[in-house]
């Protein structure tokens, strides 16, 4: 009988014990949401939270709740485990405001800012404007370019365009013109939501934008374009303007000419050479003229070793090619202009350029 009540007793401390234990991975996520435009008080009504709880790219739980009149929200009783991502996102006035927290994380202040909407794109500034040459494919008179914008908003207003099902009026929409016969396009950004809408000689994305906080918004696009001649026309409006602009062209692949940019001459890295064109203070809806001259042509042996072995020759950017860029910016630096902000933008070009041409397959043409 003694016996008996030891072993029941052992069995209640340990279902205590594992009961405790369980209990103490679940805790309470509370939050605060604010309202980030000057002079606007938080509408509660017009406000959502959502939890989701992921673990690598699976989705374990789902919650949703409701703001309170003080702006706060709580998520009662949540398994928090060490390997897991909390995603707690904000949806106010038709725009989603997200926050991605680790279990650390958890542990401060949670505190997401939401904003008023405009309409209008006139409130969205480009803090530069890239337009970089990636590669050429002379065998199939094909050329590749990416163009990388930054994107800023100091309105403290989110850029939400507004499609109405009773008007034929098209929306005020972020709209990038690409060259006559583009294809292959490829579009990515930071920026959340949104899709991207085929317009008249472009495209235009209807994510919502909002305000800047520290680092600008960033949207970059890839596209191809077959050249028949020697020389390819990719001028454009410079609808939103860019307070900087660059053209980077290898060699190999043409010469860059406009008759607005500065060439800031050419430099020979790794056995190949780059030219850079650059300005500043492009004001909104100016035409800038933007050449490329010189592309490279077909040759007989090109189309003998096409016949031969099915392959063909391609001339591909590396990424030693940033280092131009950053030539350009010292020789600015020289004259005089303000380029504090360029170290971070060179970084994520650099990075961004690896990744084109992993996924283009460009070999290095050596």
């Amino acid at each position: 009988m003694k016996s008996l009540s030891v072993l029941l007793l052992v069995s209640l401390i340990t279902l205590l014990t594992t009961g405790l234990a369980f209990s103490d991975t679940h805790h309470n996520i509370s939050g605060t949401v604010l309202n980030g435009t000057p002079g606007f008080v938080l509408e509660g009504d017009q406000a959502s939270v959502k939890l989701n709880v992921l673990e690598g790219i699976v989705s374990i739980e789902e919650r949703f709740t409701t703001i309170e009149q003080d702006g706060t929200f709580s998520f009662e009783q949540v398994d928090l485990e060490p390997a897991r991502v909390y995603v707690i996102s904000v949806q106010y006035k038709g725009v989603t405001y997200s926050e991605s927290l680790s279990l650390g994380e958890l542990q401060s202040p949670i505190i997401i800012t939401v904003y008023e909407t405009n309409e209008s794109s006139n409130i969205l500034t480009f803090e530069s404007y890239n337009v970089i040459v990636t590669g050429t494919d002379p065998q199939n008179r094909m050329i590749e370019i990416l163009e990388r914008v930054s994107i800023k908003n100091e309105s403290g207003t989110t850029f939400s365009p507004k499609f109405l099902e009773d008007s034929e009026m098209m929306p005020d929409l972020l709209r990038f013109a690409l060259p006559i016969g583009a294809k292959n396009l490829d579009v990515r950004s930071n920026l959340i939501g949104g899709q991207i809408l085929e317009v008249d000689r472009g495209f235009a994305i209807d994510t919502p934008i909002p305000p800047t906080t520290d680092e600008p918004h960033y949207l970059e696009f890839i596209y191809r374009i077959e050249y028949e001649g020697q020389k390819i026309d990719i001028s454009r409006n410079m609808r939103f303007g860019a307070e900087y602009f660059r053209f980077v062209v290898p060699l190999s692949s043409g010469i860059g000419t406009s008759s607005h940019l500065n060439d800031l001459g050419r430099a020979e890295i790794g056995n190949r050479e780059f030219q850079l064109l650059e300005t500043e203070g492009i004001e909104g809806g100016f035409f800038l003229d933007l050449f490329i001259e010189g592309l490279p042509q077909p040759t007989v042996i090109n189309h003998i070793n096409r016949l031969l072995n099915g392959a063909y020759i391609k001339y591909a950017l590396p990424s030693i090619f940033v280092f131009v860029l950053l030539l350009a910016i010292y020789r600015t630096r020289k004259n005089g202009f303000n380029n504090s902000h360029h170290e971070h933008e060179l970084k994520l070009l650099r990075e961004k350029l690896n990744e084109s041409k992993l996924r283009k397959n460009l070999p290095d043409g050596r």
